[in-house]
């Protein structure tokens, strides 16, 4: 059943995946709602996410260093109520500086089981045996911690990652469902490798441990598989030009009169924090402009 509803304005806010979707649709039904050859679907991304490697801290003296009262996690990543995070962010400048994405680090200290222990001593030792007194001493004042990194990092915005409709599935009411072309480029390997770089140096300047970062960082043959933060933005990107976005500064789908778009879906970049605080900003936004031309 059918039923057919008018209104004065429309706003389309199904979500970083349907949103494209409902565009593609009516783009092939040719209703013509809006301008045409609009990059709908492209530029779509996630935030990767992935365990970066281990380390060994001293515990006693990381808080001169480092703190937690802005940022406080308890049991990051199932590590246990006991468990300490340390959030890390490069800065505007040393993101310029080395031409890389945003991100965050979050260095957890845990208690570690013995098997990792030797695992990470034996790599250590192997690679810096200088190290091994010092080590060993941290152990046996027992003021050393077990750590891991775990990232979620910016993606940028590339054309070819995009959603499409499929030829092969099929939703309930007869209408192609959507498939995601996605890919990450070496610009997101490289951003986790200088952070974790940047961190490990960071440790060694102020003797509060060290790092063993996990191999593919540094091995360009070894297969890269990442997390994902279940955030998915892009698709519908504002811009200033249909040529290269969807929607203009104020959510308005170009060449429409009343259809304006919300959600993760208008990003054209996502930094590394979860998108929810924007997307609330932008619809409130949102709506104070229609209550002005209502």
């Amino acid at each position: 059943k059918k039923i057919n509803i008018s209104a004065k304005l429309l706003v389309i806010a199904t979500g970083g995946i349907e949103n494209s979707r409902i565009l593609l649709l009516n783009e092939r039904k040719k209703q013509k709602l809006f301008a045409p050859k609009m990059p709908i679907g492209e530029y779509w991304y996630e935030h990767p996410f992935s365990e970066l490697g281990k380390a060994i801290i001293n515990e006693k003296i990381i808080n001169s260093y480092l703190r937690t009262d802005l940022n406080h996690f308890v049991n990051m990543y199932h590590t246990g109520d006991a468990s300490v995070t340390y959030s890390i962010a490069p800065t505007e400048n040393f993101i310029k500086d080395n031409q890389i994405l945003n991100s965050c680090i979050w260095l957890v200290l845990h208690k570690r089981t013995n098997k990792g222990w030797k695992n990470l001593l034996k790599d250590l030792f192997c690679i810096a045996p200088d190290l091994s007194n010092s080590m060993l001493k941290l152990i046996d004042r027992k003021v050393s911690c077990g750590a891991t990194l775990y990232s979620s990092w910016e993606q940028e915005g590339q054309k070819n990652n995009k959603i499409v409709l499929s030829d092969k599935i099929i939703d309930k009411n007869g209408y192609p469902g959507p498939k995601i072309i996605y890919k990450k480029s070496n610009l997101v390997k490289k951003t986790a490798k200088v952070c974790v770089e940047e961190i490990g140096k960071y440790l060694i300047d102020y003797n509060i441990g060290r790092v063993r970062a996990n191999s593919f960082l540094f091995d360009d043959q070894e297969n890269f598989i990442s997390g994902a933060g279940w955030h998915h933005m892009g698709g519908t990107i504002m811009g200033d030009n249909p040529k290269n976005a969807v929607v203009d500064k104020n959510l308005k789908l170009f060449g429409s009169k009343n259809i304006y778009i919300a959600g993760s879906s208008v990003f054209p970049s996502g930094g590394h924090a979860n998108p929810t605080i924007t997307i609330i900003q932008l619809s409130l936004r949102l709506a104070e402009h229609l209550s002005k031309i209502i």
